[in-house]
């Protein structure tokens, strides 16, 4: 799984193994990991992704205003996923909320091999139309074509034909 996140503690290691992490260098891994266009990226591969499914999505992303040090997406008006009761007072089913998030998870990771790999409380809020909308994309993850034939990809086909089917 190839992350942005593990990128950079792959360069950071990579350093201190050679003990001779540079200005230089650590100035470019920093520079690279604050570019938040590839944030913004992200979101726009997930929202391609994910288009035709219920339930589940993330904002879309305004490149005309978008740039190096500013990722600019549509607003999103929601409450957050852990302020139980308010979703409840909404009329919104928490259980069915919490099988869109683990149907979504994988789905994403298993058919499209790219997924939010930060969906904790705070990254996730419900609109009024009760769909799970993911933020703060700055840390995603990928399989590679040979990890969706490992084992691994066996026991998530095994959950998502479970939990997703």
């Amino acid at each position: 799984m190839t992350t942005r996140i593990v990128f950079v503690f792959a360069l950071l290691a990579a350093a201190a193994a050679a003990q001779k992490p540079s200005l230089e260098w650590q100035k470019r891994t920093t520079e690279i990991e604050m570019d938040l266009r590839l944030e913004a990226a992200a979101i726009s591969e997930m929202g391609d992704n994910i288009r035709a499914d219920r339930g589940f999505r993330c904002p879309t992303v305004d490149w005309r205003r978008t740039g190096r040090r500013v990722p600019t997406v549509e607003w999103i008006d929601g409450l957050p996923i852990s302020h139980v009761e308010a979703i409840a007072a909404a009329g919104h089913d928490r259980r069915a909320l919490g099988l869109v998030v683990l149907q979504s998870f994988l789905r994403h990771a298993m058919r499209d091999g790219f997924f939010h790999a930060d969906m904790h409380q705070g990254n996730l809020l419900v609109d009024a139309a009760g769909n799970v909308v993911a933020v703060d994309f700055g840390i995603v993850g990928r399989l590679r074509s040979e990890e969706h034939t490992s084992e691994l990809q066996s026991q998530f086909r095994i959950s998502y034909a479970v939990f997703c089917l």
